[in-house]
Parts: structure tokens; C-alpha cells; sequence
């Protein structure tokens, strides 16, 4: 026989029928098996700030997206992330002519106007126009030394600074429920996914563990 030497917390994930539940590895929107990513739901620059009970069961919260529906959904985020922000009086970052950029679209705009910045002379000509058209398709216009430069301050620690403020802004002033609630409610609203994992539900508490002890089970 095996012997335990701690005194076990709980049953685990025992009784909870989301964690015991099988997941498959395919998009929740629209089906495909191809080119998945995961989605935070609720955005990981508010969620980093949740207690750390909270960050450490946030598995409920995770799905899967393939490229082309993360990047749809991304828009649709930061529709709510702006109105988070004007209701609170809570400035987002990244803000350029009224265009919130994207986590996604950051990373791809990131690398262009890096490159711009630092290596623009040592570039071979059709690569450095390529790198120009990234940008000037996220700005909708041709892009200027300007740009690139203010590009550069807002990719820096001061917009990590700002988004930091505009989350712990908006935290402090809502039921935490209520905003795990209104993001999963605007994921399924916005993108209507067809493949949700079985038992994801969008009002369990935004703390479950799944743990049977919790459900009194």
C-alpha cells in the first residue's frame, strides 16, 4: 500500500465536470484544427492584477483560437477595452489618431518599427519598404520619421506603466465577477463560437478551482 507523508488539501478537480470534461484541440469559433493559439478571455493585462487565487485557476478562461479568429476578436476587444476606459476615466496605451492597437497587431508593428529605428541604413531597400508597409497599413497612411518615433516611445516601459494604471483603475471600481462575466459574455456575443468545451459556462466564479471541497461536494 502507498502511504502518504502530507496531509492532502482536497480532492482536486474531483466532481467538477468542465476540468474532467474532454477538450479538443480545435478552434471554439469556427471548427478548424489548423494554425491554433490560445485566447485569454478575460485579457491577461487585467487578469495579471486579479488576486493570486485567481490567476492560478484561470483554466476555464483559456480557449483556443486559430489565427485568423484571434485576430478578428482582437478588434472586437479593444471596443470593450475603450469603453472600459471611458467609463472609468482610464486611459488605455498605445493610442495613436483614435486606433487602439491590438496585442496582436503590437507584435507584427513592433518588429517593423524596431527594425525602422535601429537598422534602417543597414536594411537592403526592398526589405525596409516592406517593413514601411507594415506600418503604414496599421497607420492607414504613409509613414514618417515622426511616426516611427512615436511608435518607438508608446513599444517602451512607459506604455507597460499606463496599461498597468488603466487596469488597476478599472479593478478597483467593479465587482470582479461582474467583469469576468461581461468579458466572457462579449466573447461569446461578438464571435458566437460553436465549439465551447463542454460545461464552460460564463457565470462560474471567476476564483473556482474546480475543487470538490469548494462545491461542498
Amino acid at each position: 500500500c502507498i502511504q502518504l507523508t502530507f496531509q492532502p488539501k482536497g480532492h482536486g478537480v474531483s466532481g467538477d465536470a468542465f476540468f474532467l470534461s474532454q477538450k479538443e484541440n480545435k478552434c471554439v469559433c469556427c471548427g478548424t484544427y489548423d494554425r491554433l493559439t490560445k485566447h485569454h478571455i478575460v485579457p491577461h493585462m487585467y487578469r495579471r492584477h486579479f488576486p493570486e487565487t485567481a490567476k492560478a485557476n484561470n483554466h476555464h478562461d483559456i480557449v483556443l483560437l486559430c489565427v485568423d479568429c484571434h485576430k478578428k476578436y482582437e478588434q472586437f476587444a479593444e471596443e470593450l477595452k475603450s469603453d472600459f476606459a471611458n467609463t472609468y476615466d482610464a486611459t488605455l496605451p498605445y493610442k495613436i489618431k483614435g486606433k487602439y492597437v491590438t496585442q496582436v497587431v503590437t507584435q507584427m508593428v513592433k518588429s517593423a518599427v524596431i527594425a525602422i529605428a535601429k537598422y534602417a541604413s543597414e536594411i537592403p531597400a526592398h526589405i525596409l519598404d516592406e517593413k514601411k508597409r507594415v506600418v503604414s497599413e496599421f497607420l492607414g497612411r504613409t509613414v514618417t520619421s515622426t511616426d516611427i518615433c512615436n511608435l518607438t516611445n508608446m513599444l517602451t516601459q512607459e506604455s507597460d506603466e499606463i496599461r498597468d494604471v488603466h487596469a488597476k483603475k478599472i479593478l478597483g471600481n467593479i465587482d470582479l465577477q461582474l467583469f469576468v462575466e461581461t468579458w466572457r459574455g462579449h466573447f461569446v456575443s461578438t464571435m458566437k463560437p460553436q465549439h465551447m468545451p463542454d460545461f464552460w459556462n460564463i457565470y462560474r466564479r471567476y476564483n473556482d478551482n474546480g475543487s470538490a471541497d469548494e462545491k461542498g461536494v
